[in-house]
């Protein structure tokens, strides 16, 4: 059954309402419960250290999850996939408003970043229920969703965590996520697999063990330090993991990576985009939360409040959902690797424009509206880059593992700028400096620059799903025969 044409213009568009609800009440979830984190730790009488294993849970649980999610997407009804994750959503959120200690309330979280799944598995409805052009033109929608609803986020949380107890936030979303449940069951058709699969349990416990012990290594690394004993073994078998991972996947019959995809030029080099450009955006989004609510006696901050910080980070989530659905457009009159490069040529721009210049106001809205710019066009295009050249069969997969870049990279910058930002501290009082801020913003700069030779080196046009899959070998496990 081809979904493309049964489904009308209408229909198309009441679907991809339902996968922007959907992101949207997950991402404002994980972006309004930040600024709770200081309320939860208060209420449940918890220690910083319990409350960062909290954080952590729904980390680890987001990046083991999502290529799973991802390859299940592939290998079974779509519509069903969606139902499931929001509804495991929906019960962590609820978990985390009525948790009374930190083991449910991180078991809770934990829950939650099941959500992070949502990403590839609505790629994959898009890509199956509309055709090629109006999926790339709905990817820019669902992005836009995403990007909206972290800046919404931002701006109300500190309002709602002011007027209402911070389990409102739970309740809240999980209303929404449940609601968006329900209306995909209605109206998303079922979008059954291309061909029979089943889920390699090899290649996900190589995956999972991997992902753990890098993340884990990740977030304990400020408070273990980088190459302590407790983190360089962790760093060790995360290695292991991933060398053996090809192997194990060649010899799987239905493997949880395709590694001949992941060898497609355009593929890893739109994964190796995605991990600068979400680096320099993690680093960046940290730093100016911190660099603008310093005091103005400090000599270089502007003693933001909560909801003023959150006003000074809107140009990046609103700039970027602005320009995002414009992406079709854009690859359309200059092609898919121009699109990328304008895009990553922004992002850097704004980059070294916070590591140069940060004395007004101004100058960090011009420079964090140029990076969500650049972010919408180039998460966007990412998502059209999948579309066109990975076998219908394997997109949702083949995002799930691109996600997991954009997560990785952007925790590693924030890790990375933050030991940065301790290393440069005043020896007398131990507070940040100012030259502390310039190496963070030159750091995250220097890395973000790499976007740019790594787009050049795309192709100019992309191949073709059918040429992906003659020059991969994998026909015999895709819709070789639709």
């Amino acid at each position: 059954m081809n979904l493309q044409n049964d489904i009308r213009p209408l229909r198309q568009n009441i679907i991809l309402t339902v996968l922007c609800l959907s992101i949207f009440s997950y991402q404002g979830l994980e972006t309004t419960v930040s600024p709770a984190l200081p309320l939860i730790q208060s209420h449940l009488g918890i220690t910083p250290d319990a409350l960062s294993w909290v954080v952590t849970a729904l980390l680890l649980t987001g990046a083991v999850a999502t290529p799973i999610i991802g390859r299940l997407s592939d290998i079974y009804d779509k519509r069903t996939m969606l139902v499931v994750v929001l509804g495991v959503v929906s019960a962590g959120a609820l978990l985390s408003a009525v948790a009374p200690n930190a083991i449910v309330l991180g078991f809770g979280q934990a829950l939650q970043g099941a959500g992070l799944g949502l990403f590839p598995l609505s790629v994959g409805i898009i890509r199956d229920t509309m055709p090629q052009g109006r999926a790339k033109s709905a990817n820019g929608f669902f992005m836009a969703s995403a990007t909206l609803s972290s800046a919404a986020g931002l701006l109300v949380a500190g309002p709602i965590t002011d007027r209402l107890p911070y389990q409102s936030i739970f309740w809240i979303m999980c209303a929404i996520l449940l609601t968006a449940a329900v209306t995909a069951l209605a109206i998303v058709p079922k979008c059954p697999p291309r061909g029979i699969g089943r889920l390699d349990l090899g290649g996900a416990a190589l995956l999972a063990v991997a992902l753990v012990a890098s993340m884990f290594a990740l977030t304990k690394s400020s408070t273990w330090g980088l190459l302590s004993v407790k983190t360089l073994p962790l760093i060790l078998v995360a290695l292991v993991a991933v060398a053996l991972i090809p192997r194990a996947e060649k010899r799987a019959t239905d493997p949880l990576i395709h590694v001949d995809l992941l060898k497609l030029r355009a593929v890893w080099i739109t994964c190796l985009i995605t991990f600068v450009t979400s680096f320099a955006g993690y680093a960046c989004t940290f730093l100016i939360a911190l660099f603008v609510s310093a005091p103005r006696a400090s000599g270089f901050g502007f003693g933001a409040d909560a909801t003023a910080t959150g006003f000074y980070l809107l140009p990046l989530g609103l700039s970027a959902a602005i320009v995002a659905p414009l992406t079709g457009r854009l690859e359309k009159a200059v092609g898919p690797r121009d699109t990328m490069l304008g895009g990553t040529v922004l992002i850097v721009l704004g980059s070294w424009i916070l590591a140069a210049l940060r004395t007004e106001p101004w100058h960090i809205v011009v420079a964090l509206t140029l990076i969500g710019i650049g972010t919408g066009f180039v998460l966007t295009q990412t998502l059209n880059n999948v579309v066109d050249v990975v076998p219908a069969g394997n997109v949702a997969g083949v995002v799930g593992i691109m996600f997991v870049a954009k997560a990785i990279g952007g925790g590693f910058g924030a890790q990375i700028v933050a030991e940065i930002l301790a290393s440069q501290a005043d020896s007398v009082t131990g507070l940040t400096t100012n030259s502390g801020f310039t190496v963070a913003f030159s750091i995250a700069a220097v890395v973000v620059t790499l976007a740019v030779p790594a787009a050049l080196a795309l192709p100019r046009i992309l191949r073709t799903s059918q040429d992906a899959l003659s020059s991969t070998g994998e026909s015999e496990r895709t819709d070789a025969t639709a």
